[in-house]
């Protein structure tokens, strides 16, 4: 199911096969994304990091490009909620700092109105913003180690995100701005604009 979603989210994204994505997601039918994200859910306690991020992120992509189909749109949001209320798996934000950038980056976009403006958020900020500050809350960050390794973009995005979500959790804020002011040099001018 993860990689389903990734691909489908991968070919809206490109202009030159979004209608493609288009076509698969028309004959997929929104039901049968419910039931993809519903089936992913009854596993995602022996998922890996990546998969349980980059479904989220998928959903997300499919959300903002408006490729939901609209028919079974409040069915794929519930399964969304649903998801986003557990949270990101026990281990997975000690994981990767990639996973955890793709879960906030995510969770922004699906409070967000999904193809400019024209359908409605598809996870509701309370919801979103309680899974984003579980994850900022982890230990890990508590401690201010948590983005040694982590390159720029996925620190950039994480930032983004927590501001788009509005949540300000000083330790994890801190950790992010100590790392990035200490690889400085290293950032892109698109990240240090994100």
């Amino acid at each position: 199911a993860a990689n389903v979603l990734w691909a489908l989210a991968k070919l809206a994204q490109q202009p030159c096969t979004a209608q493609a994505a288009a076509q698969a997601l028309q004959q997929l039918g929104a039901g049968g994304l419910a039931a993809l994200l519903g089936r992913f859910g009854a596993t995602i306690d022996s998922a890996k990091p990546q998969e349980a991020a980059n479904v989220l992120w998928a959903a997300s992509v499919l959300h903002e490009q408006g490729a939901i189909p609209a028919a079974g749109r409040a069915g794929v949001a519930e399964q969304l909620e649903w998801f986003a209320q557990g949270g990101m798996p026990a281990g997975m934000v000690a994981a990767a700092d990639q996973s955890v950038s793709n879960w906030l980056l995510a969770l922004a976009r699906l409070v967000g109105p999904g193809q400019g403006g024209a359908q409605p958020p598809a996870v509701r900020e309370g919801t979103a913003r309680a899974s984003a500050v579980a994850v900022m809350q982890h230990p890990l960050f508590a401690k201010q180690r948590g983005w040694p390794d982590a390159k720029p973009q996925r620190m950039a995005n994480s930032m983004r995100a927590a501001a788009q979500l509005g949540v300000l959790h000083e330790p994890f804020v801190a950790a992010l701005a100590d790392e990035a002011l200490r690889r400085l040099a290293a950032f892109k001018p698109q990240e240090l604009a994100n």
